[in-house]
C-alpha cells in the first residue's frame, strides 16, 4: 500500500483506517498482509510477492513508477486507488488515465473538473453532500450488502468525493444516489483495476467507521488479490451505467453455467487461440474477439459445471483454471408471489408434469385436500390376478399336448431276425468245429420271432 499522506499521529494516518480493517481477525488467521511504503519509496519496492497494489491519496508518481505499475497490472496483478485531497488531476488523467499510452488506459475511469465536489473541509456536524444509492449486488465485493447481510450501506455518507467519468470498457458497480459513479473498475492486460472516488479515511467521509466499511474493504481487497489470470465474465449492463447491451465484469474466477468468458491477452502480446480442457475432457477454444481494440479472447462453451484448465503450463509448471458453477437461482428459498401467470409458467417449465397434474395451492389450509390431486394409480393387482389366472388354465393343456408328442408314440409291427441252431461238442480241435458248422441243417424260417 503507497501512502500519500502518512502522519506520526496514528488515527491521521491514510493509511489507518484500511490496515485495520484489514488486520482484523490477528495476524496469525489473516491471509492478507499489508506493507505500507512511502511514494517516493515505491519505485524501489519489490512487486516479486505482491498480488495488489493500493495507492492512497497519493499525489504523483514518476514515469518509472508508472511503467512499473502498468507492468505489474498487464502481467495480471491488481491495483487499487482512493484518491483525496492530495491527488493531482493532471497527473492521474495524463500519466494513469490516457487512452493514447502503449498500453492504454491504466485507470477505468478519467477525473472531471479541476477539483472534488462538495466540501472537503466540512465536519461532522455538516451533512454529507451524496450517499451511496445503486450498487451491483452480484459484484462478489459488494454482495450481501443488498440483503443487510453483510452490511447496510445507506448510512455511508460523503462529504467531498472526485467526479469520475467512466472509461468505454468500464464498470461502475457503486453509484451515488444521483447516479455519479464512487467506485469503476475494469480489466487491464491479465490483471484489473479499480478506482474509489473517495478517500478511504475519515477527512472526506464517514465511511469508515460504519459498520459497514470492515466487510466492504475486506472483501473488495480480497477479491482484487486473487490470482486473476484476466478472466472475466459478460454480465448484464442493468448496474453498469452504460448503454452496451453487455458489460465486462472483472468477475475473477464467479462464473456460472451458460456465462460467456472472456480471457484478457496482455498488452504487450499478439492475440492467440486458448485450448481449454473442459470437465469432460475435451477440448474448447478461446476466440477471437471482433473488436481488437479489446484485446481479449472469449470463451463460450461453459454448459458443464466443474473446473475448466487452460491446456498450457507456465514456467514453474503451474497451470491456469477457473471453475463454472450451476446457477444458483434454484436454491433461492424466497417465497414465490403466486398468480395465474406463475401457474403457467411453472406448466411450461415442467412439460413432462401435465397441467391436469400441477396444481398450485396459495392457502396451507387446502393443502392436505389437495395433496391426492393430480395423482395417477394403477391397479396392478387386477392384471397380475388374470396372468395368474391364464397360466393356470394353459398349463394342463401345455403338459397333455408335449406329453402326447414325444412320449406317447404308436408301437411298430416287431421285426424276427433267424438265429442259427447247432450243438457244439467241447473237446474237439478247430477242424472238427468247423465241419460241424458245415454241417449244421439250414434254419427254418418260420425261426422264434425277436422284437426289435
Amino acid at each position: 500500500a503507497v501512502n500519500g499522506a502518512p502522519s506520526s499521529i496514528r488515527r491521521n494516518d491514510e493509511l489507518f483506517f484500511l490496515q485495520a480493517a484489514l488486520a482484523a481477525g490477528g495476524a496469525d488467521t489473516n491471509p492478507i498482509k499489508v506493507t505500507s511504503v512511502r511514494a517516493n519509496a515505491f519505485q524501489g519496492a519489490s512487486l516479486d510477492d505482491v498480488r495488489l497494489v493500493i495507492l492512497a491519496n497519493v499525489e504523483t508518481l514518476p514515469e518509472a513508477a508508472v511503467g512499473k505499475l502498468e507492468r505489474f497490472v498487464d502481467r495480471g496483478g491488481s491495483l487499487l486507488v482512493f484518491l483525496g485531497d492530495q491527488a493531482v488531476p493532471a497527473f492521474y488523467n495524463n500519466q494513469l488515465a490516457d487512452p493514447s499510452r502503449s498500453r492504454g488506459s491504466l485507470l477505468p475511469a478519467r477525473l472531471a473538473g479541476s477539483g472534488p465536489k462538495g466540501n472537503p473541509s466540512a465536519g461532522d456536524d455538516q451533512p454529507p453532500v451524496a450517499g451511496v444509492g445503486d450498487f451491483a449486488e452480484d459484484h462478489p465485493a459488494l454482495s450481501g450488502f443488498g440483503s443487510g447481510e453483510t452490511g447496510r450501506l445507506g448510512a455511508v455518507g460523503f462529504s467531498a468525493y472526485w467526479a469520475l467519468d467512466p472509461t468505454p470498457n468500464s464498470r461502475v458497480v457503486m453509484a451515488t444516489g444521483g447516479g455519479e459513479p464512487l467506485l469503476c473498475e475494469h480489466l487491464y492486460g491479465q490483471g484489473r483495476v479499480a478506482l474509489f472516488a473517495s478517500s478511504c479515511d475519515r477527512d472526506w467521509s464517514n465511511f469508515p467507521v460504519r459498520p459497514a466499511f470492515l466487510p466492504f474493504v475486506y472483501r473488495l481487497v480480497g477479491y482484487l488479490a486473487q490470482s486473476a489470470g484476466g478472466q472475466s465474465a459478460e454480465t448484464s449492463a442493468e448496474n453498469s451505467g452504460k448503454d452496451t447491451a453487455t458489460a465486462v465484469a472483472a468477475a475473477g474466477n464467479f462464473f456460472r453455467t451458460g456465462q460467456a468468458i472472456r480471457q484478457a491477452v496482455p498488452v504487450g502480446s499478439p492475440s492467440q487461440r486458448l485450448r481449454v480442457v473442459k470437465p469432460d475432457r475435451t477440448i474448447g477454444v478461446f476466440e477471437s474477439m471482433a473488436d481488437p481494440t479489446l484485446r481479449q479472447v472469449a470463451f463460450s462453451e461453459t454448459d458443464q459445471p466443474g473446473v475448466y484448465r487452460f491446456d498450457e503450463s507456465g514456467t514453474d509448471g503451474s497451470s491456469r483454471s477457473f471453475a463454472v458453477n450451476l446457477e444458483a437461482g434454484e436454491s433461492d428459498l424466497t417465497a414465490i408471489e403466486l398468480t395465474d401467470d406463475v401457474s403457467a409458467s411453472f406448466g411450461d417449465a415442467l412439460p413432462w408434469v401435465g397441467p391436469k397434474r400441477l396444481v398450485v395451492v396459495d392457502d396451507a389450509a387446502t393443502l392436505g385436500s389437495q395433496a391426492g390431486v393430480g395423482r395417477s394409480r394403477s391397479e396392478l393387482w387386477e392384471i397380475l390376478m388374470w396372468v395368474v389366472l391364464l397360466i393356470a388354465v394353459l398349463e394342463p393343456a401345455l403338459a397333455n399336448w408335449i406329453t402326447s408328442r414325444h412320449y406317447l408314440k404308436p408301437r411298430t409291427d416287431p421285426k424276427t431276425i433267424a438265429v442259427p441252431t447247432g450243438r457244439i461238442e467241447l473237446g474237439g480241435d478247430i477242424d472238427s468245429v468247423n465241419s460241424s458248422q458245415e454241417s449244421a441243417p439250414e434254419p427254418d424260417e418260420s425261426s422264434v420271432p425277436v422284437s426289435q
